[in-house]
């Protein structure tokens, strides 16, 4: 009786399992357990169900998921142990300026409104990368032309 049951429920609901019932299906559905009862579970199913979760296998998936998610904690303690060591270097390993302006003496601001227009972070690292860039050039000019001194010398 079961079998007929789940057929006729089957061909009268035709609901794909990933989409939400109906209000009338689900009415339909109601009516149905209602007259003809709920269906019910296969003789030893729980005591099948239970002894597949006992083997070997089964066990090993489970203890496994348990370890990954103890190596996922521990590598996520990890990052963060790690991050605080950083700060913690920089912090220290930063320099003191002494050239830290005495706070109890209010300074007075001075502008000078005929500089212009004050330039970008990047204009000023290009005047330095620029600046650089002449003294090793200079510095290894100096440094061949004193190589090649050398070697005639030598001669």
């Amino acid at each position: 009786m079961n079998q007929r049951v789940r057929e006729q429920t089957e061909r009268e609901l035709p609901v794909r399992r990933e989409e939400e019932l109906s209000n009338a299906q689900l009415a339909a559905l109601i009516a149905q357990v209602e007259q003809n009862g709920m269906l019910r579970a296969p003789v030893g199913m729980k005591q099948e169900i239970l002894e597949k979760t006992r083997r070997a296998d089964v066990q090993l998936v489970i203890r496994t998921q348990d370890m990954s998610r103890k190596l996922q904690v521990f590598f996520y303690g990890l990052k963060i142990s790690m991050a605080a060591a950083i700060a913690m270097f920089l912090i220290f390993w930063m320099p003191l300026d002494s050239s830290i302006p005495d706070i109890s003496q209010p300074a007075a601001i001075e502008m000078d409104w005929d500089e212009g227009p004050q330039k970008t972070l990047a204009q000023q690292v290009d005047e330095k990368a620029e600046e650089l860039g002449q003294e090793l050039s200079r510095a290894a000019s100096e440094w061949i032309r004193d190589l090649s001194g050398k070697k005639q010398e030598s001669r």
